[in-house]
């Protein structure tokens, strides 16, 4: 009953990464689509870029993402920080 709960939902993951632009929380991620795949968490001035934290759906980090519309800022040294978010397993 309890695993229930998490039955449809999209697997989401915790990245880490930079982009040229400025963000903040809540803007969305593209990948090549016009659907978004997920969601900037917390963003943070980091020296010429901005740092960030993602939640997105599941996810190759050699995906291209860009930030706020398809043709949007890229995202750079996207990584992967855990593995799974809300129980999910990968």
């Amino acid at each position: 009953m309890a695993r229930s709960h998490y039955l449809g939902q999209t697997k989401q993951k915790l990245f880490r990464a930079r982009c040229s632009a400025t963000a903040t929380p809540g803007t969305k991620l593209y990948a090549g689509t016009d659907q978004s795949i997920g969601e900037v968490a917390i963003s943070a001035p980091a020296g010429a870029t901005t740092a960030l934290l993602l939640v997105a759906r599941d996810t190759s980090p050699a995906t291209p993402l860009s930030l706020g519309a398809v043709d949007g800022p890229r995202l750079t040294e996207l990584s992967i920080i855990n593995p799974t978010i809300n129980g999910a397993t990968p």
